[in-house]
């Protein structure tokens, strides 16, 4: 492994700052780059600055001590790095975290090519821990490499298999929806696990024609062809709508009445007040919740819902 020396050595770039402040000095007299050269320095001790300093501690979870053996301006240039950089940086301490617990699939570091790999593999370990969490309120329907397919049968298990949608169903302002989905018909999460990008199937059993649709992460209804899904993934939904006909509702019944105690069946119930919590936080077991500062911007900005049949639940 490299040592700190030699990584400094050789991925450290120093910024000739007083050549880059001589580009700015008129007719290259030197009490002008004397001055800009001051001038520059002083703004180490500016508020402005400073306050970047706890900007990259809140943004991307780093020690506010650590921050300290660097200077203000020298803050304010790694924030502009890491904020140019936000979506690549952010899952990084999360790949550090997963790696070290045996929760990354391919542990070799050196045969990363690119932050989406990271991503890929920070995705891929955060459904792992997923489905051990809560793998007695699903109904895994199928998964390979690439794919996975669950039944949510608890609306525990839908606020995170549906998490960073607009489906109703995986809301955490309110369980009615996602309780008259299961209820009526057959709910399917299908999940791409290195993208995370997501999409819903539901199976309408009140109604004699057993519509389907299907719906994109943004809650629109599209036609099943016109989804970047493949067809095998297609033809797998289709058949756990054979294989098990009953609406989630009813195999949610099945798990209660499997639970070996009562404690164990109030583990799957959401009452008002877990409701009610869920908006701020989100059930104790699991800390807090990207669910909640997504509330906290909902009631700053108040979106308009979108308007369609999913949505209208």
């Amino acid at each position: 492994m490299a040592k700190i020396n030699d990584l400094k050595k050789k991925y450290d770039i120093t910024i000739p700052v007083v050549e880059f402040l001589q580009i700015f000095s008129a007719q290259e007299k030197t009490k002008y780059l004397e001055l800009l050269c001051r001038l520059n320095d002083n703004c180490n001790d500016d508020t402005d600055y400073e306050n970047y300093r706890d900007e990259i501690s809140r943004k991307f979870d780093v020690s506010i001590d650590s921050l300290f053996n660097f200077s203000a301006l020298q803050c304010f240039l790694l924030y502009k790095l890491l904020d140019n950089h936000r979506n690549d940086m952010l899952p990084f301490p999360s790949f550090c975290d997963y790696n070290e617990r045996g929760l990354i699939l391919n542990k070799d570091v050196q045969t990363y090519k690119s932050f989406d790999d990271i991503n890929d593999a920070v995705n891929k370990a955060k459904l792992k821990i997923e489905e051990k969490e809560l793998e007695k309120q699903v109904i895994k329907v199928f998964e390979d490499d690439e794919w996975l397919l669950v039944r949510p049968l608890t609306y525990q298990s839908s606020l995170k298999y549906g998490a960073h949608t607009q489906w109703c169903t995986a809301s955490s302002f309110q369980s009615e929806s996602f309780t008259e989905y299961t209820e009526n018909g057959i709910l399917i999460y299908i999940i791409h696990k290195s993208s995370n990008v997501k999409f819903a199937a539901h199976r309408d059993l009140e109604v004699e024609s057993h519509n389907t649709s299907f719906y994109n992460s943004e809650d629109y209804s599209y036609d099943s062809m016109d989804l970047d899904i493949p067809s095998e993934i297609i033809v797998k939904v289709k058949e756990e709508f054979k294989i098990r006909p009953q609406t989630n509702a009813h195999y949610r019944e099945e798990l209660y009445d499997d639970a070996e105690s009562e404690d164990e069946v109030n583990d799957f119930e959401v009452n008002d007040q877990d409701e009610e919590n869920g908006r701020n936080k989100f059930y104790t077991d699991y800390g807090y919740s990207p669910d909640a500062l997504e509330y906290l911007k909902w009631l700053q900005y108040k979106p308009t819902p979108q308007k369609n049949e999913f949505s209208n639940g």
